[in-house]
């Protein structure tokens, strides 16, 4: 697939950090979202970040729906976003069929992303402007990718299948 270019998503979080500050109760929100992605484990700090082609830088904004019980703000990784190959993530990926609406609280963050897959879901992202900018890998299904829906809700399924036994009632609530 190939990495998009660094520089250019260093002017995508330049600019985001821009409106942040502008914006301090975004900002606020935004920077506890990112500390809980991290503290869950949801994506880890890369002290070297990869040299290689082999890897994909994703943008990243803020959602607000303040109608939410949940989350009011939420941070959406563009994986539609080109890269300098003039691809994106969702470019290379096939989006599956899906059937199910649910609101799972965190349902994409409770799957993770195999290991050899990773890299394709790099993130920039510092809590300050006086910060260095740090890489960081995503490492649980991530919203905004093309495959997001069908591979929730095929975990799911395959979820209600293996507890069929143990929980019948449950597991075709879920099919």
């Amino acid at each position: 697939m190939g990495a998009s270019i660094v520089s250019s998503n260093n002017n995508t979080i330049l600019s985001l950090e821009r409106n942040l500050i502008k914006n301090p109760h975004v900002k606020t929100n935004y920077v506890d979202f990112m500390l809980e992605y991290q503290n869950l484990n949801h994506m880890e700090y890369l002290s070297q970040p990869p040299n290689d082609n082999n890897c994909v830088y994703l943008p990243h904004h803020a959602v607000q729906k303040e109608s939410s019980t949940t989350t009011k703000l939420r941070v959406v990784f563009d994986a539609s976003a080109k890269t300098s190959n003039k691809q994106s993530l969702n470019d290379n990926l096939l989006a599956g069929a899906y059937v199910l609406n649910a609101d799972i609280a965190k349902m994409y963050r409770q799957i993770k992303i195999h290991p050899n897959d990773t890299n394709y879901q790099l993130v920039l992202w510092r809590n300050h402007p006086s910060e260095p900018l740090n890489t960081y890998r995503l490492l649980t299904l991530t919203y905004g990718t093309k495959p997001a829906s069908f591979i929730a809700t095929r975990c799911l399924k395959e979820l209600a299948d293996q507890n069929q036994a143990r929980y019948p009632i449950a597991s075709e609530i879920i099919r």
